[in-house]
């Protein structure tokens, strides 16, 4: 196998179930935060709205506070989920409370009558370290679900890659005596009935045909994944095919180069 096959393989690999567990993070931690902080800004913009009614009564906002709340949700199977404006449940994290009082600063009259609702945001924001401006609507079951699936697709083409790397750590492109072994298969040179050159020096690869044992099958040769075309190492791919077509007799389709325009007029 080609330190080229391997470095792309591992990179897809490593490319796909990074993303799977990034989508899985999302649905399972990321977006019920998400979703915490979201409604959390929400219950800040009502109090703000609250606020207008108690501005002149300092007495009044600290007897309103006390029964105030950030959100109502839902509990079920000991998590809560919160309705958004079309009434789709809105998964928080482990932990959250389905009516969480308002924060200590919300409270604080002197903080709201100066600065109102975002003078507060900012102060409890800074603490603990949330974003200043939430997204502008929160995931609901649906989207956490994408997430799951997603992320689930991205892990089953992760293992598909290592399927393939294994798979491919596991053969060899070789000739030994009138012996082949290519593609995971082994058969003799006069087996074969034609070889396929058409894309060899393209992409570094070629097509053999074969019948054997009654059957006929078209075998792939991967120059590319096996060999490799390195000049410093003496080019292992293309050895092997010069090695294969002197002992081959058959058929042998290539791409025919267009002669130069000055021996066509001769």
């Amino acid at each position: 196998m080609t330190k080229w096959f391997l470095v792309r393989a591992v990179l897809m690999g490593v490319m796909f179930f990074g993303f799977g567990g990034y989508f899985f993070y999302d649905a399972a931690i990321g977006y019920p935060r998400q979703n915490e902080v979201f409604f959390t800004y929400q219950g800040f913009k009502k109090a703000g709205d609250d606020f207008e009614g108690y501005r002149s009564s300092p007495g009044g906002w600290a007897s309103h506070v006390r029964g105030a709340v950030l959100w109502k949700g839902v509990e079920s199977d000991g998590r809560v989920s919160v309705p958004d404006e079309k009434g789709n449940a809105c998964l928080l994290p482990e932990g959250a409370a389905a009516a969480p009082a308002w924060p200590a600063v919300l409270a604080n009259y002197d903080v709201m009558v100066s600065g109102g609702w975002s003078a507060a945001w900012n102060v409890y924001s800074g603490e603990h370290r949330l974003p200043s401006k939430p997204g502008e609507k929160p995931h609901d079951a649906a989207s956490i679900r994408e997430q799951w699936i997603a992320g689930g697709v991205c892990m089953v083409f992760g293992l598909l890659c290592l399927g393939l790397l294994l798979r491919t750590m596991g053969r060899r492109m070789s000739l030994s005596g009138n012996e082949v072994c290519a593609a995971g298969r082994k058969f003799s040179v006069a087996d074969i009935r034609l070889v396929d050159l058409r894309q060899w020096k393209l992409k570094g690869l070629a097509r053999f045909t074969v019948e054997k044992d009654g059957r006929t099958e078209r075998v792939r040769v991967d120059g590319m994944t096996y060999g490799g075309f390195d000049k410093e190492q003496g080019e292992p791919a293309e050895r092997f095919m010069q090695a294969v077509l002197a002992l081959y007799g058959g058929d042998v389709l290539v791409y025919e180069e267009a002669e130069p325009a000055e021996k066509k007029d001769s």
